[in-house]
């Protein structure tokens, strides 16, 4: 019996079905689409011979738009496109709802959709795209696993269009489908689509949520196929910048450890350029392991890394921002590295940022901020007072940058110190004036809970301090009187209202980050503490309140006492590292020690510390010395003289009498000391002593021996002076050609080496201002010292000074220490009569 036509056709149309099935199989498996052409033809046979209404004809239209697919995809048909767009409809069209193929159907025609849109930009096909897959999702797939592929392509769609048109629904929805499907693929496009909504809206459920996708999408990513490695190391960098943000929002040292990690990995996984900007963004988080835990490692690494990628890469912005990120971490951390050659490197390489990375980029107000640090200390460090102009310039470059950013109080704030750095060199009062209102400026950007605020007080007032201090020494006599210290309104005349207000300002202010700094960053508090018990004493010095100077003693003692108990032999881990016997052999070289002491340090006599019940201290284990800066110390050293005999003259300068300071009989006394281990001294006492015949006499003298009051620009070194007949003589006069004889200065009877409130950072003093004026040796006096013990220790220092024909300089800082332990011998329990000479210099 012979088979009827109809069921002929139909089993025929089945047969060509499955050999087109075969070959479109074959072609997947070996990569040749080239029989995509026969498959076609077999399926368009097969449809040609299928009854209509038949519904083997609807599997040979999806059948027929996937081929055609396949010739446009690995073809390069564009026509062949449309064709399946119109397979897939046709198929999708016969199928009612509830069929169990429906999902599969609506899925084919919506991915031909979505390839339409791809290629043409059309809008109107994603629209249907997005439409087709939402009810492929939820169609019923008679059990087959259609959702999870759908769901991918639908996110995808989704978040298309949200790229498109910004509508936040669309983000949202390509979170929740995705969020939802157990899949690999899917896990990769959920963490996408995660960390772009974190990043638009920065919450942090948002960023939670985004680690935890990416570190599931790095997990599975081994089972991925090749078409989507792009995806998992994109994961692998999402993770990793990911954690790096959390870490910079909680600073929980796990979230440090984990962004270095995978960073890491995905160094190891990149190639090419991508590699710079990985590892630029890795050596970033090691520098901020290394200031956490401090192992050398991982700075070590950091600048490996840094430099390698700056090695690597010539585009000029990339380039640039490598060099800014290489020469941030050389700044912050040059100190513990090479110092000032450091300093040096970091200042050429971030100059070359900045000559590279163009106007308007957005991390220009960082690599001006930067730039413009690293030449204010350079100044400083190296001795080098003509960059302070260049960095001013630039912090001034780096607030205009930074109008509208975040970053205007820091830079504010450090435009305002740079320009008191600049103050401190010109000693032009506009300079220090516009200081003031750039801090003042930086306060009013930084409103409280601001970052920064604590920063921008704490300068504020320490400019304050510096223009009080400054006004508090024009006013205020040169010597105190026998009725105690001078001061502003004793006398009946007050001090002007805006001196008063810059310093009640400045004590508002710094309470107010004494406070902030107890609370955010206790590292902090001492210093601040520091400036406001300076303020507190600067405004004693105007009105007299002695509330002030107890508030003050009050602050530092809590100070105190919250450092760590110190050791009672502390003293010796540092002094036994240097002299580790007490008794030195007879001719035995002392060890040497220099003491560089900052703030209300320099008030103290370090050189005499000792342990409470008697025993040996400093002065019995070194030679001590004092110096303004390591800076102004290998100035000295510098200046060694290039040998020859012994010194033969000196100068000495007396004033027996003074007019309404206190009268220093003793002034005989020393000069007959002088002229005994001297053969040619000019005298010049009493009226003959005037600042005149001073200047011209000393050109010529390589000793100079003052036994005179004096006073001290603390803020300005170079102002402080000398009182002698007929005015004073200020320090900088003294100045002299390179070159020319400087050996040693002895400073008798003056306060001349004590440290002030204004500086709180360097001790800058009478003695050091004669260091900076050419005088090698230097000795000076803490305190007032009794003008008989000063005639008695200036003929032990000099007997000790003596050589045959002269005396020898360069023995100076023995010679005082051999004399001042003599009258400490002699009067063991009074160190305000023994410990207040010191030495300055090498």
């Amino acid at each position: 019996m012979s088979e009827p036509e109809p069921a002929r056709g139909l089993r025929r149309g089945t047969e060509l079905l499955l050999e087109a099935v075969a070959l479109m199989a074959a072609a997947e498996r070996d990569g040749d689409y080239s029989v995509a052409d026969r498959a076609a033809a077999l399926l368009r046979q097969a449809l040609a011979i299928t009854p209509e209404g038949a519904p083997q004809r609807l599997h040979h239209l999806s059948a027929l738009g996937r081929v055609y697919r396949d010739q446009f995809r690995h073809l390069g048909r564009r026509a062949a496109l449309q064709a399946a767009i119109d397979a897939h409809r046709g198929s999708l069209a016969s199928t009612p709802p509830g069929d169990p193929q429906r999902a599969f159907r609506l899925f084919n025609l919506a991915t031909v959709l979505s390839d339409r849109y791809e290629l043409l930009d059309d809008v109107a096909a994603l629209d249907e795209s997005i439409r087709l897959l939402d009810e492929a999702v939820l169609a019923d797939a008679g059990g087959a696993p259609l959702p999870v592929p759908a769901r991918i392509n639908l996110g995808q769609r989704l978040r298309d269009r949200w790229h498109r048109r910004g509508d936040p629904t669309d983000l949202d929805r390509a979170v929740e489908v995705l969020a939802a499907a157990a899949d690999p693929g899917a896990a990769l496009m959920y963490a996408m689509v995660i960390t772009e909504r974190y990043t638009e809206r920065r919450t942090p459920a948002d960023l939670d949520a985004a680690i935890e996708a990416n570190r599931a999408a790095v997990a599975v990513a081994g089972s991925l196929p090749k078409d989507l490695a792009d995806l998992a190391d994109l994961a692998r960098i999402g993770l990793a910048a990911l954690l790096g943000q959390r870490y910079e929002d909680s600073h929980a040292p796990a979230d440090l450890d984990g962004a270095i990690f995978a960073y890491r990995t995905a160094v190891d996984a990149a190639a090419g350029a991508d590699r710079a900007g990985l590892r630029r963004a890795l050596g970033g988080l090691l520098a901020s392991r290394y200031e956490l835990h401090r192992h050398r490692g991982d700075l070590t690494e950091s600048l490996r890394l840094l430099r390698t990628a700056v090695a690597a890469t010539d585009e000029p912005v990339t380039r640039a921002l490598l060099l800014r990120d290489l020469g941030h971490v050389l700044h912050r951390h040059h100190t513990g590295l090479l110092g000032l050659d450091t300093l040096r490197e970091c200042h050429d390489l971030l100059a070359e940022a900045e000559r590279l990375l163009p106007a308007g980029h957005p991390e220009r107000p960082h690599l001006l901020r930067d730039l413009g640090e690293a030449r204010r200390e350079l100044a400083d460090a190296a001795g080098e007072p003509e960059l302070l102009e260049p960095a001013v310039a630039t912090l001034r470059a780096a607030v205009a940058a930074a109008a509208d950013s975040p970053l205007l109080p820091q830079s504010l704030s450090n435009l305002g110190v740079a320009l008191q750095a600049l103050f401190a060199h010109t000693q032009d009062l506009a300079t220090l004036t516009e200081a003031v209102a750039v801090l003042r400026r930086a306060l009013e950007a930084a409103p409280p809970g601001h970052p920064d605020r604590l920063l921008v007080l704490t300068n504020y007032g320490a400019a304050l301090n510096r223009r009080v201090d400054l006004a508090v020494e024009g006013m205020t006599d040169a010597t105190p009187k026998a009725g105690g210290p001078a001061r502003i309104g004793a006398d009946g005349h007050p001090p002007p209202p805006e001196l008063e207000r810059d310093a009640q300002t400045a004590v508002t202010l710094l309470r107010e980050a004494a406070e902030l700094a107890r609370h955010e960053a206790d590292e902090e508090r001492a210093p601040v503490v520091h400036i406001l018990a300076l303020a507190l004493l600067l405004r004693h010095q105007l009105t007299g309140d002695l509330a002030d100077v107890d508030e003050s003693v009050d602050l530092l003692r809590d100070v105190r006492a919250a450092l760590p108990p110190f050791p009672p032999d502390g003293h010796r881990l540092y002094i036994d590292a240097l002299a580790p016997t007490a008794t030195l052999p007879e001719g035995s070289s002392w060890p040497r020690l220099w003491w560089c002491p900052t703030g209300l340090l320099t008030l103290l006599p370090l050189h005499a510390a000792a342990p409470m019940e008697g025993r040996d201290g400093v002065l019995d284990r070194v030679v001590p010395s004092y110096t303004a800066s390591l800076r102004a110390l290998r100035r000295a050293r510098d200046a060694a003289p290039a040998g020859g005999g012994p010194i033969t003259s000196a100068l000495v300068v007396g004033m027996p009498r003074t007019p309404g300071l206190a009268d220093l009989p003793a002034v005989a006394r020393e000069e007959g000391v002088v002229r005994r281990y001297l053969p040619q001294v000019t005298s010049l006492t009493g009226p003959a002593a005037t600042p005149q015949a001073v200047l011209a006499a000393l050109p010529r003298q390589p000793v100079v021996h003052l036994c005179c009051h004096g006073t001290q620009r603390l803020d300005a070194p170079t102002e402080g002076r000398l009182v002698l007949s007929g005015g004073p003589l200020q320090v900088r006069d003294l100045w002299r050609p390179a070159g020319t004889a400087a050996a040693l200065a002895v400073l008798s009877a003056c306060e001349t080496v004590r440290g002030g409130a204004a500086l709180a950072d360097e001790a800058l003093t009478l003695g050091t201002a004669f260091q900076l004026a050419g005088f090698r040796h230097v000795i000076g006096a803490l305190w007032s010292i009794s003008d008989a013990l000063a005639a008695q220790l200036s003929a032990e220092f000099y007997a000790r000074l003596a050589v045959p024909g002269g005396i020898d300089p360069e023995r100076a800082a023995p010679a005082l220490h051999h004399a001042v332990r003599r009258l400490r011998a002699v009067l063991p329990g009074r160190p305000d009569l023994w410990a207040g000479y010191v030495h300055i210099g090498p």
